[in-house]
Formats: C-alpha cells, structure tokens, sequence
C-alpha cells in the first residue's frame, strides 16, 4: 500500500477552500440574468428571445473561448491566470452596469463569458497537477460544488436585488463578490509548484487538433456536455417565463427562488470518487473489481493486508464486511451438528463466499 499523504503535499484545507471559492465565482453571473429576462422585456420593449440573449452570449463565450483558452494554459503560470481571470470577470461585470441598452448589455455579458475558461479550465489544470492522486476527487468534487453553489447564489441575489435597486445594482454587487474572489484567490491559492510550462510542438499541429475532432470518444463527450446544458439552459429560460405569466404573475424575488432545486447538484457532487464502494453483493463486489482491471482477494491475502500494516492498509474493519474469493469451505475436520442445527450448520458450507473483517451494524 502507498504511504499516507503528506499534509505539505497536497492543497491543503485551505488550499481546498479557495479553490472551492473560485468555483463559487466561475458561474456566478453565466446565469445570473435568468431571473431577470421578464424584466429585460418590460424595461427594453423586447422579445423573449432577444433577452434571451443575455443568458445565450455568455454562456456561447464559454464556448468558443475555451478551446484557445486550453491552448494557451499550457504555456501560462496556472495560479496567475486564476487571479487574472476573476479580476478579469468583476470588472467586466461592473461595466455590465453600464450598459444603456439591450444590445450593449448582451454585448458586455458576452465579454463576462470571455472571462470564465481562463477560471474553469485553468482551475481544473491546476488541480490535475496539485492535488495528490488520492485526493485530486475530493478536490474536483469541491470545485464542481462551488460551480453549482455559485450559479444559484447568481440567480438568487439577481432575483432578489433588482426587485429592491434595480438590473444595474445586480451587476454592481455580482462585481463586488467576484473582486472578493480576486483577493481571496490571490492571498490563499497556494502557489503552481507543478507545472511546467509548455513549448509549441506537434500536439497543437492542425493535424491534432483534427484527429481530436474526429475522435469518437472526444465527440461522445461534446455529444453529452451538449444536450445536458442544452436541456438545462433551455428549460430554467422558459420556466422563468412561464411563471411569470398568468396565473403565476412570479416578480424576480420568486423567480430566483425557483433556483432552489439548482442546489441538488451540490448535494450529489460532493460524494467522495475515491471512498470504496459499499453494501453490495459478491456478485456486484467481483464484478466491479473486473470492471476496474482488479481481483478480490482471497481469504489468505486479505488476512495479509489487515496484519501487515496496520491503519496502512486502506480495509475499513469495524465498518463494513469485506468480500474476499474464497469460497465458505469448511476447516479441516469439522462436522454438521445433528438435527435441526445441521440444516442451519452445513448450508453455509454449499455455494457461499468467505466475508472478512467486521460492521458495527452486524458485529
């Protein structure tokens, strides 16, 4: 088994803490302006489809923008682009309050999109490399949360705010939480102590990127992140204009609390990747071991791995049983009881497989 991490070899809690934070400000205002799109339609004279728009532009920069962003990132000091890109975002989203009409106001949300690869793509770079192997799940799953965390918390306090001060003071208090995240990226991410910087070579040839392009497993991949943000993009715009119609007549405050199901997904996200999997049956338990290039181990190997190294040896004794391949055979010499014991005695010995360890459920 490998040794336990050393605490200075990772993020640290800190370190995890602030890269969660970055998350929170990467989608802060993608969706920000979906609370907001009846009273786009109100104040502008608009279609439903033109401030649509407001959503469509930023989350199309995201888009178009992340593949040159990727090309780039291996060439650029991960931390530095971090801090850049969300001081990048607050002042964009301060400009954003400016904006005197409909067109320039989805112009400067395409220029908010702009902003978000140099987070999200960079930040997920910057965990494949910091994170130790052990915990580079727990790390990723800490980011997607803060993603998720901060697309509610945009639509909530847009909701909330503009029915109080107005669509300016929305951006206005968006830019100010992302400044916030500027700072506390730039005094608490810990410093890039992995990266190498990249040269121009023959991966970033056309002939790659076309390869790339036609890859079956790249293009499944596009296929998916495609039709789950279609679908999800697609059904939070129209039920915001739904609801804000007869019978409903929901004001931006309602609208943004509609949001509240968004936080399903920081619910899920956290569940460890790396934690061993549990309450199954032998049949699951072997087939997941295959599954993952493995074997269970036999009755012998597993006694081996819990006496060799104790609190090394990754076993979670006293929590759960643990599978093993060898069948239930019985010790040399032993005997059925008589009568009705023998039925409940020697029918363990026939068809069943050897469980190690101990549960506090089932002691």
């Amino acid at each position: 088994m490998d040794p336990p991490e050393r605490a200075d070899e990772g993020l640290g809690t800190l370190g995890v803490l602030t890269v969660a934070f970055a998350g929170f400000c990467t989608f802060l205002d993608v969706y920000a302006t979906q609370p907001l799109l009846p009273t786009f339609v109100e104040l502008f004279g608009a279609s439903k489809a033109d401030a649509g728009l407001t959503v469509s532009a930023s989350t199309a920069a995201v888009a178009l923008l992340s593949p040159v962003v990727g090309t780039l990132a291996d060439r650029l000091n991960r931390r530095r682009m971090i801090v850049g890109s969300i001081a990048a975002l607050a002042a964009a989203t301060l400009l954003t309050a400016t904006a005197s009409t409909l067109h320039g106001l989805i112009a400067w949300r395409f220029v908010q999109g702009a902003t978000v690869p140099g987070m999200y793509v960079l930040t997920l770079a910057y965990i494949s490399e910091e994170a130790t192997p052990t915990t580079t799940g727990r790390v990723m799953a800490s980011f997607v949360t803060g993603n998720v965390i901060g697309g509610f918390c945009g639509r909530l306090i847009a909701g909330h705010v503009v029915a109080s001060a107005g669509w300016r003071t929305v951006f206005v208090v968006l830019g100010v939480i992302n400044l916030l995240g500027a700072l506390v990226t730039w005094r608490w991410l810990p410093a890039s102590r992995r990266f190498v910087p990249r040269v121009r070579g023959d991966d970033r040839s056309p002939e790659a990127w076309g390869r790339a392009l036609v890859s079956p497993r790249l293009l499944a991949t596009f296929a998916i992140g495609f039709c789950v943000l279609f679908a999800q993009v697609a059904a939070f715009t129209y039920v915001v204009f739904y609801l804000s119609a007869p019978p409903f007549r929901l004001g931006p405050s309602e609208l943004g609390a509609v949001f509240f199901v968004y936080l399903a997904g920081a619910v899920v996200t956290p569940l460890d990747a790396d934690a061993p999997v549990a309450h199954v049956s032998f049949y699951e338990a072997a087939a997941y071991a295959a599954w993952a290039g493995k074997r269970l181990p036999t009755e012998f190997e597993w006694e081996a791995a819990a006496t060799a190294e104790a609190g090394r040896s990754g076993l979670s004794h006293g929590q759960v049983w643990e599978w093993t391949r060898s069948s239930y055979d019985p010790y040399p010499g032993f005997a059925a009881f008589e009568g009705i014991a023998a039925e409940y005695n020697g029918k363990f010995m026939v068809g069943q497989m050897v469980l190690r360890g101990g549960s506090c459920a089932t002691p």
